[in-house]
């Protein structure tokens, strides 16, 4: 009986032979022009996968299929398959997990991503012939579903700098931000942080992360930034500054803010706490001077203000209204007395210088 010492060396002799004779026609064979390529695949761990060889011609001598991108090197080399004798020899390279295929493809079962690399075939057509092609072969897992993290959801303009975490951070994994469901335009595809820096008004809204990879996408939870900021320089309306004797003065203040201000008037020296509107009525010459509105906004600690210098006027009296309606009234009398006296002389003068235009010409 044979000893297994002695088979393991036969089947040893016989792989180094075939590696012996697949290099040696690499080297006496110049390549064909025959289309042959090797699809590329992205596979999910645990599951099998398969190099498939495309547009390899019906009738060949064998394959050898290597790890990484070149062909020849001994150490390298998964297998080889001899279409005429139906034999498969496993090389150095092969975990009992490769498969090479009678077609020439090269299946892995249950793919590891330890199998993710490239891998190159050799296509012997005939001893003067031969095609070689490269695949690549990725493996991936299915991935958590994220969560979205951050240190501040009321965040002051200006001031605070806010970094969003898309959490957990795995290999080969791309990240993408959403604001208000729309892409941030700051999203870098393999960046798991959005930084935001400084914060400003205008990035109040709900965010969510997702991470993804050829297997699928991921969406987290939503965080919404209700963002401080302000006041901003308050607005009085109306815009009137003179107002006469008697009159009303009604001054509205209102400031942007967030959270909405509050708004206080100095008046005289007076203050009028929380407050928009101050009215005054029937007012008089010390009604006159300056109106202050004061916006605070607690939350950010910022105060703005803005001052409206109102002056008070007296209209025109009684007697100067009364000397205007007899001047006026004296004018109206003697544009009525001209008219009457064209009137009844008008067609006398007409007459005259008539007469006297005749007598020239005929002189």
């Amino acid at each position: 009986m044979e000893s297994p010492s002695a088979t393991a060396h036969r089947r040893l002799v016989r792989w180094q032979e075939l590696l012996l004779a697949s290099s040696l026609l690499i080297f006496w064979s110049l390549p064909t022009n025959q289309d042959v390529n090797v699809t590329n695949v992205d596979a999910r761990e645990g599951d099998d996968a398969i190099l498939l060889l495309i547009g390899a011609p019906s009738i060949v001598i064998g394959y050898s299929w290597f790890v990484g991108s070149s062909a020849g090197i001994e150490n390298l080399v998964i297998g080889s398959y001899l279409a005429m004798s139906k034999t498969t020899m496993s090389g150095p390279k092969n975990n009992s997990r490769h498969v090479i295929c009678h077609n020439g493809s090269l299946l892995f079962r249950k793919t590891t991503k330890e199998d993710t690399g490239f891998y190159t075939v050799q296509v012997v057509v005939r001893p003067s012939q031969f095609e070689i092609e490269t695949g690549q072969l990725r493996v991936f897992s299915d991935l958590p579903t994220p969560t979205l993290q951050t240190g501040k959801t009321n965040p002051v303009e200006d001031k605070d700098v806010l970094q969003l975490e898309c959490l957990p951070l795995t290999p080969n994994t791309t990240y993408r931000f959403l604001f208000n469901n729309q892409t941030h335009p700051m999203t870098s595809s393999w960046s798991n942080t959005l930084r935001l820096d400084p914060v400003v008004r205008n990035d109040s809204g709900t965010y969510e992360c997702e991470n993804g990879n050829p297997l699928g996408t991921h969406r987290s939870n939503s965080i919404t930034l209700n963002v401080l900021y302000g006041p901003d320089r308050p607005i009085i309306t109306p815009y009137d500054s003179e107002y006469n004797l008697g009159d009303n003065i009604s001054l509205k203040c209102s400031a942007v803010s967030n959270p909405p201000a509050q708004i206080s008037w100095i008046v005289n020296g007076k203050t009028h706490e929380n407050t928009a509107e101050i009215f005054v009525p029937k007012i008089t010459a010390k009604d006159g001077g300056p109106y202050m509105c004061r916006a605070h906004n607690p939350a950010t600690g910022t105060n703005k203000s803005r001052i409206r210098e109102i002056k008070v006027i007296s209209p025109p009296s009684s007697s100067l209204g009364l000397i205007i309606g007899i001047v006026i009234g004296v004018l109206v009398g003697l544009a009525a007395i001209a008219a009457l006296v064209y009137w009844q002389f008008g067609t006398q003068v007409k007459g005259m210088v008539a007469s006297l235009l005749s007598r020239f010409l005929q002189g």
